[in-house]
């Protein structure tokens, strides 16, 4: 059975519905220079293209990615019973060898920062790689993330205590690249580190390391909102999901993002 948190997110969708995309920006557009990015920064929210992400960085941040594959969580089963029919979900790794089979699906999702990679290039922003090879993406409210198998590598590791001595900007693309590096963290300090984390970033066990956050839109009460409010804070995090709501933004893994700094 899954855990509860204790703590919930503050942010509220004030009675909005939010819009999901069902598919990838490159199916719907032709490709994913349409992923529409939301900029909430100490300066005020910008409703921007991702594309745009370059003029949002500056020479000295990192981006940490995650090198995880994307594998295909639902298996080719369908579990019929008295009620009819539901498909089965291969969708969280509780253990070496362990698995959990619930009867829900979720799609997988590129990230667009792929594209923006190229742009760029030169601009004196650094890329680092972890690993975290993720459970079910989307948890249901008030449930606690999956244990999950995780890397931070040494050169990464050993980057990145540069680059904060040097004050620059720890920049995580998605929830999984900041819950592997916060699962690094040792007397403040990122070391080499790779095996199963339970670690949950939350406003009261904020990170240590990652200063901003690339992010989709995540549900009212999910654990990764809760992240997000760690990471940014609740009142910008607030004012996020606002400007959100009100600019028609995707929800979900094939919508739109959030650049916070």
């Amino acid at each position: 059975m899954t855990a509860k948190l204790a703590l919930k997110p503050t942010t509220t969708f004030a009675g909005a519905t939010p819009g999901f995309a069902d598919s990838p920006a490159e199916a719907r557009t032709g490709d994913r220079s349409g992923v529409r990015l939301l900029v909430a920064a100490d300066d005020g929210i910008r409703h921007r293209r991702f594309p745009d992400l370059v003029e949002e960085l500056r020479p000295g941040d990192t981006l940490v990615v995650n090198t995880s594959a994307t594998v295909n969580g639902e298996l080719d089963a369908i579990w019929r019973h008295d009620d009819g029919e539901q498909p089965v979900v291969l969708h969280a790794v509780e253990g070496p060898g362990g698995w959990v089979v619930e009867l829900r699906a979720a799609p997988d999702a590129g990230s667009p920062v792929l594209d923006a990679a190229a742009a760029v290039a030169g601009t004196g922003v650094v890329f680092a790689p972890v690993m975290l090879h993720t459970g079910f993406s989307s948890q249901e409210a008030g449930e606690a993330p999956q244990p999950e198998r995780f890397e931070v590598p040494a050169a990464t590791a050993q980057l990145l205590n540069h680059m904060k001595d040097r004050g620059d900007r720890v920049i995580a693309v998605g929830t999984t690249a900041t819950r592997a590096l916060e699962s690094a963290v040792e007397g403040g300090r990122l070391v080499a580190r790779s095996g199963w984390t339970e670690r949950v970033i939350t406003p009261d066990d904020p990170p240590q390391v990652v200063d901003g956050l690339i992010t989709g839109w995540h549900d009212a009460g999910a654990s990764h909102l809760l992240l997000v409010e760690a990471i940014a804070g609740a009142e910008r995090t607030q004012r996020a999901y606002d400007a959100a709501l009100a600019g028609a933004y995707a929800w979900h893994e094939f919508g739109d993002s959030c650049l916070f700094l």
